[in-house]
Formats: structure tokens, C-alpha cells, sequence
């Protein structure tokens, strides 16, 4: 059986607004609720959501799976998916749990890297990710935090993007396209600043990264030997 990615997050308040015509799905009796955005309509899956405590912490968990699609844009890069969590109660459970992540890369291109990231207001950031926890990265052997701009919950700022390299993540065949962050071990926890106010809401994005021009080659060699690797 295949470890789960645990990814926790503690729900950020923001200052982007949710288009009127985006599929909002109540969490279970969490008081959290998620937006999905119509152009997203068919990427983006959740399921399986549930509410519970950790310690002193109450939580609600979720599983999602996620497709990419497209081709590479004028600036050489792939669109992002964006996944938003709304406080809609003030009793709200303070911790969402995604149990597991299923990323596809449906794309047209391979990928050397991956990030996820959090969106801060500069002024009053109240997220970031605890670099105490570190997940495996799959197809990528490294996994690093970056930008410490994040909340501070009175240890120094939290970093707000981890970023999945030194790996890729073919777009092709099927049996090899696939991301796990956190399959083999690992989770991944995002904290936030406890004063936030009911329609204060978390982005959490995700960004396919694609080599440089003059890399392809040697990307295509390293997707001869993954392909080998996996089906070994």
C-alpha cells in the first residue's frame, strides 16, 4: 500500500476575492469551505473529507487529486493550479489535513521541479509552512523551503514556497506522469496566525516547473532511466 502525503494546514485569512461562479464545497461540519475556480472545473477533485482532533487541535481532512493540462505558455512556462479554503464559521476547526495527493501530469511538457506555495499579504502574513516537517519528493531527491516571509509564530517567519527538484516527472507514458509528494515518507504542515476572521481564506498554489531549452536533452535521458527505474 502506497504511505500517504499528510499535508496540514492551518487556514490563512487574504485579500483575493472568490469568483461567484466557482464550485464552493462545505467541508464536512468543519466550518472551512473550498473553491474550486471554473476553469479548473474537472483538474481538481476532493473527497472523502472528515473532521477530528490532534492533541489540542481540531482538524478537517481531505484527499485531493489534481491533473495538469496545457501546453508551455509564451514565457516558457505551465499554468498553476489554485485551491482556496474559506473560514465560514468562527468555531472552525483550526487545522485541514489533505491525507493524500494525486498530481498527473497531463501537460505537453516534462517537468524538472515543482513548487507549492502560500499567498501572504506582505504587510500581515499569517501562514507558512514548519520546516520542522519535511516530505519526501517522489520523483525529486530534493525538497527544500524557501522565502521566510511568512507567519511568525514567535520562533521566526515560516517559509512560504517548498520547492521539488533535481528529479522529472515525464508527461509521458501514463504509468510514469505521475507526482506523489510525501509517498515514501514525510508530511507537510502549514501554520497560521489563530486571529483570523470568518470569510479570511487560504491560496495554496501549485507550479510545474519546466527545464530550460538548453536542459531538454538531458532531461530526455533522464526520463529513459526513471522509465527503466519504474518499471524495473
Amino acid at each position: 500500500m502506497l504511505e500517504r502525503v499528510l499535508v496540514i494546514f492551518c487556514v490563512v485569512g487574504l485579500f483575493l476575492g472568490v469568483s461567484a461562479n466557482a464550485s464552493v464545497i462545505p467541508l464536512s461540519t468543519s466550518g472551512w469551505s473550498i473553491t474550486i475556480r471554473p476553469n479548473l472545473e474537472g483538474q481538481v477533485s476532493v473527497y472523502n473529507d472528515q473532521t477530528g482532533t490532534v492533541g489540542n487541535d481540531t482538524f478537517v481532512s481531505i484527499e485531493l487529486s489534481k491533473y495538469f493540462v496545457g501546453d508551455v505558455d509564451s514565457f516558457g512556462g505551465l499554468q498553476p493550479i489554485y485551491v482556496e479554503f474559506i473560514k465560514t464559521d468562527a468555531s472552525a476547526s483550526n487545522l485541514i489535513v489533505v491525507r493524500d495527493e494525486f498530481v498527473t501530469n497531463d501537460t505537453t511538457a516534462n517537468w524538472s521541479g515543482f513548487k507549492m506555495m502560500l499567498g501572504n499579504a506582505l504587510s500581515t502574513p499569517m501562514s507558512g509552512f514548519d520546516p520542522m516537517h519535511t516530505m519526501s519528493g517522489d520523483q525529486f531527491s530534493s525538497v527544500v523551503y524557501e522565502d521566510y516571509n511568512g507567519y511568525d509564530p514567535g520562533t521566526g517567519q515560516l517559509p512560504t514556497t517548498i520547492h521539488f527538484s533535481n528529479g522529472i516527472v515525464p508527461h509521458d507514458p501514463p504509468d510514469v506522469d505521475d507526482f506523489q509528494p510525501g509517498w515514501a515518507s514525510g508530511d507537510l504542515v502549514i501554520v497560521a496566525n489563530p486571529a483570523m476572521a470568518v470569510g479570511d481564506r487560504i491560496v495554496f498554489k501549485e507550479l510545474p516547473l519546466v527545464p530550460e531549452p538548453v536542459s531538454l536533452a538531458l532531461f530526455g535521458i533522464a526520463g529513459l532511466a526513471l522509465l527503466k527505474r519504474r518499471n524495473a
